[in-house]
């Protein structure tokens, strides 16, 4: 079935190339550099066109981002995710949540490391760095409202209830 005009293959053969990019680049970066890992070269790793990877990247920017968020929300964390689904005490969610929130960190901190050593000592690094740092602030909010939320319900509910009310 279609979804929108594109048929699941297409986006499947979408996915399966932005993968096949994503891996060329961060081979070559790891092995050549930042510097020598040119668009083109990053096309002739990953088997396509040069406007394949401008097409779905835009730019090495991006390219990077990518591999930041690949390194930060891989099968460990898409695990953790599917643990704290299941979950209904508030308590053991928001636990839950403090070891999602460190999974990316790490996660995210090795990436960065990794990069660094193969010479990516660039302002668009650190940019990147940040822009994740921000994000991953910004989804730690959310996901532990509503577990607090439960817990002061909770607690104002026992109050309540010890007080005679």
């Amino acid at each position: 079935m279609a979804y929108f005009g594109f048929h699941p293959c297409h986006i499947r053969d979408q996915l399966t190339t932005r993968a096949r990019i994503a891996a060329a680049a961060r081979r070559l970066i790891l092995n050549q550099g930042y510097e020598g890992a040119t668009i083109e070269a990053i096309a002739r790793e990953a088997g396509v066109a040069t406007p394949t990877v401008y097409a779905v990247f835009g730019s090495k920017r991006r390219i990077l981002s990518e591999l930041i968020d690949r390194a930060a929300f891989g099968p460990a964390y898409q695990a953790l995710v599917g643990e704290v689904k299941d979950l209904v005490d508030p308590v053991a969610r928001l636990r839950l949540s403090a070891r999602i929130a460190r999974q990316v960190y790490d996660s995210e901190r090795l990436e960065f490391d990794l990069l660094r050593k193969a010479g990516m000592v660039i302002p668009e690094l650190a940019a990147i760095e940040h822009e994740k740092e921000c994000g991953r602030y910004e989804g730690q909010a959310s996901t532990i409202t509503h577990p607090v939320n439960c817990l002061q319900d909770s607690m104002k509910k026992k109050q309540g209830t010890s007080s005679g009310h």
